[in-house]
């Protein structure tokens, strides 16, 4: 029973995070087919109840879920689990640098994304040295490290600002 509830919570979250909606659906309970059904029980007397714009997200969630191995799942279940024991303070924090990033340009999500996974195929003592430079510096030395990538990689006005006035919400968050 605490395995699928785990689940269930699991394809609610990954309702909620979903940054690209579906178009609402509006599926009535009895319009949903047995595995639907059968993953969505707990919410069976709430589920008609819900926006058209949710039921689409979570219905999005529950193919994604169907569709991925039992190796995915697993993984999924543990970082759920993960998930459920950071602070709702933390947990703020997670969403808001998603949504940030979710507003970024394009080319300034993919190469983030790029830099992200040119960090991790470097061996862990580069990234921890890397990760304590970092850590070390002034606000104001990792400002001018990131406004001197940005000058480098050209990135328009736009761009910049997106990326700046994150900085200033993550210094005033920090103080």
């Amino acid at each position: 029973m605490n395995k699928t509830l785990n689940i269930k919570l699991l394809l609610l979250l990954f309702s909620f995070l979903l940054s690209n909606a579906t178009i609402a659906q509006g599926l009535t309970w009895s319009e949903l087919d047995s595995g639907q059904q059968n993953l969505l029980k707990p919410y069976s007397s709430e589920w008609d109840k819900l926006p058209n714009d949710k039921r689409a997200n979570i219905l999005k969630g529950v193919k994604q879920w169907q569709s991925l191995s039992s190796e995915d799942k697993k993984l999924t279940k543990q970082r759920f689990n993960e998930w459920n024991k950071y602070s709702s303070t933390r947990k703020n924090e997670i969403r808001s640098g998603f949504n940030t990033f979710q507003a970024m340009p394009k080319a300034v999500r993919q190469q983030l994304r790029s830099n992200f996974n040119k960090f991790n195929k470097l061996d862990s003592d580069t990234k921890h040295k890397l990760r304590k430079k970092w850590q070390s510096m002034s606000k104001s030395q990792k400002q001018k490290v990131i406004k001197k990538k940005m000058m480098k990689k050209r990135m328009t006005l736009k761009q910049r600002r997106i990326i700046q006035n994150r900085i200033k919400r993550n210094r005033t968050k920090n103080n």
